[in-house]
């Protein structure tokens, strides 16, 4: 910017001494006939305009306009000329003094121009001092910010170097402090190793404690830094320890003496404590195979004394119909196992007809007296349960099992196998129990849970389930288990599914009102649940199943003043329940014969009768008087 304004002001100068060497020469080609006093005021006036200005040009260019005020030889021509002369010489003048003017007006301003771009250059150099003067300082900010900087990393790498310094020595002394606690440790492992062999490992009691200490030393060991490399001896050693137990505990249950139940029961509960305890001591499935065979053999053994085939008695209280027909208890409980039935018996029919005139009616009391496995009276739904959770788990062991509710019509078969809401039976009770022992197998075993279920009509097999009309088939295959063909079987993955399966068989189940009941069951309904159970590790699978069944009504036909089309499902429903129990009286007698192909229902059941399979059976009762024949 400086020097374009230089370059600005040397054309000006250029241009303006260019103009005044011209009209200087214009003079001196003109003679003039100025009186000594205008040639001064000129000069002054010139002179005062270039003083101004203050530039040597200036002067020069004055002196050159100035022509000293001496009159030419010309100029004393005397006459009329000479006034013509004058007259022109005075147009000059004032042309002169009009250009002096301009030329003083013309100096003026590029006075006037170089005194704004001296201004301007001076505020230039102004700005670029204070620009230099900001530069300098943001350096010197700069600077100091980065020698800021530089001292904060320095201290942080000492701050650095101080901490791994300390860190490491600190990692030293808990290694040195590491290692004497693991050779404590090791001592002290080593003390309790050589103790453990020194034990009696016929004794389980003895075995138990030293495996409490192994345990806790080996804890202990983990704690304090040692590696399983290290521990392999030990863990072997505890291996050994539990193995010892397991074989220990099946010795003492070969030993025990089959006829007690107490005592296989008790053997039982021991060797299910120690399989439980091996498992979880890490013992593999493979190794306590023969020890759950074992088990599973002293449960069969136990269900077997109680009775293949057992049979318990419940007494459900007098209604509010008997009760408000004036009718009266006819049964009395002795003890849990027997019960006594009294019942008026006519006489009169063994004296002659003189006799029965005379005395027509002869009643007499009897009183016979029932055993049975178990009597309830009535008990709860629960207690009634109870006796049925040790056949669900042989179920899961592998065996099959059936579970009857048996009675006249009205005696509280169906509350006792279904129950309500507030009171489940023993089918809600059961299906809970199932998925109950299923979660707690889960880590060990893979199940699968399917389910039918069907109607025995009039020695015809229906299917609750499905809703086509379809011929069902009974089969039997090469190993005795019981087939039926065309009919549904369900997988059930939780226990809100086969509630359903039992919700959907009882809504389609055929009943009809007889004089015993509004709604007495004209069929047999068969609940059928299958197991499969299968071994995570070894791969052994085992299959059980057990059947819930709810006869129909065991009344006379005089009793339930059946007719017509009531009357020949009654003829048929007693065919069957003669047909089943001529099965049961050959299985208790011990019969090589049995009759199973007699009806129906005995084939459906043929798997689930005899042999390995238990079966329960419950005889509803009513304590009324009025049904003491039934």
């Amino acid at each position: 910017a400086i020097r374009q304004v230089q370059e600005h002001l040397g054309v000006m100068r250029l241009k303006s001494e260019g103009h005044v060497r011209g009209h200087a020469r214009h003079e001196e080609d003109e003679p003039e006939a100025e009186d000594n006093g205008f040639a001064g005021r000129r000069r002054a006036s010139y002179g005062g305009a270039f003083a101004r200005g203050g530039s040597a040009r200036h002067g020069r260019l004055l002196g050159a306009l100035d022509t000293g005020g001496q009159k030419t030889p010309e100029q004393g021509t005397p006459g009329r000329g000479r006034q013509d002369e004058e007259g022109n010489e005075t147009d000059e003048l004032a042309a002169r003094r009009k250009h002096k003017v301009e030329q003083e007006a013309i100096l003026l301003k590029m006075q006037r121009e170089e005194e704004a771009i001296l201004r301007r250059t001076r505020e230039a150099e102004e700005e670029d001092e204070e620009a230099n003067l900001r530069r300098r300082l943001e350096e010197e900010k700069k600077q100091m910010e980065e020698a800021r900087l530089r001292r904060k990393r320095e201290q942080e790498e000492e701050e650095a170097l101080r901490r791994k310094k300390e860190e490491e020595e600190a990692a030293l002394r808990k290694k040195r402090e590491e290692e004497e606690a693991k050779r404590k440790v090791w001592v002290a492992l080593l003390a309790v190793v050589d103790g453990v062999k020194a034990i009696d490992m016929s004794c389980n009691e003895a075995i138990g404690e030293a495996k409490l200490r192994l345990a806790a030393a080996l804890r202990e060991a983990r704690r304090g830094g040692l590696d399983e490399a290290e521990l392999a001896d030990c863990e072997r050693l505890f291996g050994r320890l539990v193995r010892a137990t397991v074989a220990n505990a099946m010795e003492n249950v070969r030993g025990v003496d089959r006829t007690s139940i107490e005592a296989l029961r008790d053997a039982k509960e021991r060797l299910t404590c120690v399989i439980q305890a091996a498992r979880s001591d890490g013992m593999p499935e493979d190794e306590l195979s023969e020890a759950e065979r074992l088990r599973r053999k002293v449960h069969n053994k136990i269900e077997d004394l109680k009775g293949s085939i057992r049979v318990f008695c419940r007494i459900r209280p007098l209604s509010q119909q008997e009760q408000e027909v004036g009718d009266a208890s006819g049964v009395t409980v002795l003890d849990s196992m027997t019960l006594e039935v009294e019942r008026e018996v006519d006489r009169s029919f063994t004296r002659s007809a003189s006799q029965k005139l005379a005395a027509p009616i002869e009643i007499e009391v009897q009183a016979t007296q029932f055993s049975f496995d178990a009597v309830f009276d009535p008990g709860t739904q629960e207690e009634i349960f109870q006796d049925c959770r040790d056949i669900i788990q042989s179920v899961f062991d592998g065996y099959n099992a059936t579970i009857f509710a048996y009675g006249q019509t009205g005696a509280g078969k169906t509350h006792t196998l279904v129950g309500r809401k507030e009171e489940p039976g023993l089918a809600p009770q059961m299906i809970h129990e199932i998925y109950s022992i299923i979660d707690r197998e889960s880590e060990r075993f893979d199940h699968q849970v399917t389910a039918s279920m069907l109607e025995l009509y009039r020695n015809d097999l229906v299917d609750l389930l499905d809703d086509t009309v379809k011929k069902v088939n009974i089969r039997t295959d090469f190993e005795g288990s019981v087939q039926i063909e065309n009919a549904i079987e369900l997988d059930c993955r939780n226990a809100a599914e086969l509630s359903d399966i039992l919700d959907r068989g009882l809504t389609f189940r055929k009943t009809a009102a007889t004089a015993m009941n509004s709604e007495s069951s004209r069929s047999h309904l068969i609940l059928t649940v299958t197991i499969v159970s299968v071994n995570r590790e070894t791969g052994q699978d085992l299959c059980g199943k057990i059947q819930l069944i709810d006869l129909a009504g065991s009344e006379r036909l005089k009793k339930s003043l059946a007719t017509g089309e009531r009357q020949k499902e009654a003829i048929d429903i007693n065919k069957s329940l003669t047909a089943l129990g001529d099965v049961i009286e050959s299985l208790t007698q011990g019969h090589k014969a049995v009759p199973y192909r007699n009806h129906k229902l005995t084939q459906v059941l043929q798997d689930s009768l005899g042999n390995t399979a238990k079966t329960l059976m419950f005889v509803n009762c009513s304590p009324a008087r009025t049904n003491a024949e039934e």
